[in-house]
């Protein structure tokens, strides 16, 4: 913990650390930005379980990590926690990723996702968290550019699809 203390007297601030006692005209306090947290206000969104404030990756190695958003921080979670061994799946609410995640990073989590590595939830909302799983609302069952040929009575097959999955991997 750093403390700092404005001596009105002297004009300068005290500041306190771990190793010694500093005094100083000015002071500057650099954040981070995984010190703003995106609350989504959903149920089982203040479980014990659940991380507003990213540290490390070591944490979370070997272990099911659920990363939501698809914006520079989360795909820097993402990433960083699968090279770290865990299993990580994205609910990500747009058809792809953000439009400003860095150039340097984009191919990383596209070709992570592409290979299985990273299981990516587009056009979902995380709807609840509970002990054990997370409720995910799907965006839509079917899509594509061949919209023209789908209808509800050649298309429930991919709902069915879809709930095979969500129901395998719970």
């Amino acid at each position: 913990m750093i403390y700092a203390y404005f001596l009105e007297h002297y004009g300068l601030f005290q500041v306190a650390t771990s190793k010694a006692a500093y005094k100083a005209e000015n002071v500057i306090i650099a954040t981070d930005f995984y010190d703003v947290p995106n609350l989504m206000n959903i149920p089982g969104e203040d479980l014990p379980k659940v991380i507003h404030y990213y540290k490390a990756p070591h944490y979370y190695a070997f272990s099911k990590v659920l990363v939501v958003g698809a914006n520079n921080s989360s795909v820097d979670v993402a990433l960083e926690t699968f090279r770290k061994g865990a299993e990580v799946t994205m609910v990500i609410r747009g058809k792809e990723m953000g439009p400003n995640v860095k150039y340097w990073v984009r191919p990383d989590i596209e070709n992570r996702i592409k290979e299985g590595s990273i299981k990516p939830y587009f056009e979902s909302n995380l709807k609840e968290i509970k002990e054990h799983t997370v409720v995910i609302l799907a965006g839509v069952v079917c899509g594509g550019m061949d919209t023209h040929k789908l209808f509800i009575e050649n298309s429930r097959v991919h709902a069915e699809q879809i709930m095979r999955d969500i129901a395998a991997n719970c």
